[in-house]
């Protein structure tokens, strides 16, 4: 049953439940090395009574046990709170016993329902149904049963005399899973043909993300092509560049709404604490720099966030200083904020608006203000009156969003 996993080492996600509890026997039955995993939540009365079970199976067959039981606090959706919890816990053994992967008793009826459900959310998930094999923060999470339906691994369970619990929560109709499974139950027919629906599903979507891979460049979204692509193939690209691991299931209505901005000619957006920004035709994503202020009582070159110092650059990055210039600060340009330049004061506003800097860049921008509070560079618009000379002390560079998409990337 399990013959392509021989030969590694795997924790394998435990309850009490028919589908986990053949799983964990077939490997036994299968001689695998394995350590099985029980996360115990204390939602439901009788978890408790199933790890008390799963104690004593794992005993009697000599499987190494590990067991989660720590008050169990989350927020929001206890499912994808529970999910993360887990995965956690499984990632945590695979590192600190040295396994190669994690083993989960998903089912064919468990992949039918991911199905159904994400059909009626109309969104485009990273795989449609359930993939025989994902990654969790890059560990491989291996899915075997597949193929197997929930009532067969039940057969199985009461052929080999395995006890196991039913899952009363599966029974409540309480979340729209549950309710999938008290609503219908598929024939063999029917079964044949979503399976084969949902293999149709996966092979145009894996199409649609090759053609979107030519939209990449520089690491970002290279407009000139994007712009060329249909709106799926659009969508497709943005999903892969601004959410590659899925953390943020971005629905379809808001890549829509992202993908509108992208044909304007300046873009800016929150994206979950980062920034998707436009720049020489490029869409990036870029960390939020928020307000920051870095103190210097001497030169100090090198990267510093979105700002680098150095001893050469161009000459509207450069600064000549004396010692009563110390301590600098560098901070971001806020509201307000002027220099003195040779033709008098300028607004470091309108300096963005005349040079066109990108808005995403805008309110990280750096300035340099010396001991007396006085703005003496802006980067890109160059020294104050009195901060001029021909043997400068100082670059300060303002990165691109170019440039913090690959610091970010890497």
């Amino acid at each position: 049953m399990l013959e392509a996993y021989q030969g590694k080492r795997y924790v394998v996600g435990v309850s009490g439940g028919s589908d986990s509890m053949a799983l964990l026997a077939m490997c036994v039955q299968e001689k695998l090395e394995v350590l099985a995993a029980f996360v115990n939540y204390h939602q439901r009365k009788q978890a408790d009574e199933e790890q008390g079970y799963v104690t004593s199976w794992c005993s009697r067959h000599s499987v190494p046990l590990a067991i989660l039981d720590d008050p169990f606090v989350y927020t929001g959706n206890f499912e994808a709170a529970a999910r993360v919890w887990r995965y956690d816990f499984f990632e945590k053994l695979i590192k600190e016993r040295n396994y190669d992967g994690i083993l989960v008793a998903h089912h064919q009826d468990d992949l039918l329902e991911t199905w159904q459900m994400q059909k009626e959310k109309g969104i485009v998930p990273q795989y449609y149904g359930l993939p025989a094999v994902s990654h969790w923060h890059g560990i491989p999470v291996y899915r075997p049963l597949l193929s197997y339906t929930k009532q067969q691994l039940e057969a199985y369970c009461q052929k080999n005399q395995i006890r196991y619990y039913v899952d009363e929560t599966n029974l409540s109709g309480e979340n729209r899973r549950s309710q999938i499974r008290l609503e219908r139950t598929f024939s063999r027919q029917e079964r044949k043909e979503i399976l084969k629906e949902i293999e149709d599903a996966n092979d145009h979507l894996k199409k649609v993300r090759e053609d979107a891979m030519s939209c990449f460049d520089q690491d970002g979204i290279d407009l000139d092509v994007y712009l060329q692509k249909r709106e799926e193939v659009r969508l497709s690209a943005l999903r892969q560049y601004l959410d590659p691991d899925n953390q943020y299931a971005c629905s379809q209505k808001y890549l829509q709404e992202v993908d509108a901005l992208c044909h304007h000619r300046d873009i800016s957006l929150n994206f979950h604490g980062s920034l998707i920004g436009k720049e020489n035709q490029h869409i990036y994503l870029v960390p939020d720099m928020g307000d920051y202020q870095d103190i210097y009582d001497h030169v100090s070159y090198g990267s510093h966030g979105c700002y680098v110092i150095s001893s050469s650059g161009s000459s509207v990055e450069t600064v000549t200083l004396t010692k009563d210039d110390f301590p600098l600060t560098i901070r971001n340009v806020m509201p307000g904020d002027v220099i003195l330049m040779r033709f008098g004061h300028k607004a470091v506003h309108r300096f963005f608006v005349d040079r066109h800097i990108p808005r995403a860049l805008r309110t990280g921008w750096p300035v340099v203000i010396n001991a007396k509070g006085d703005i003496i560079l802006v980067p890109g618009l160059g020294c104050d009156l009195h901060h001029y000379s021909t043997a400068p002390s100082m670059y300060v560079h303002a990165c691109s969003l170019m440039e913090l998409a690959r610091k970010n990337h890497h």
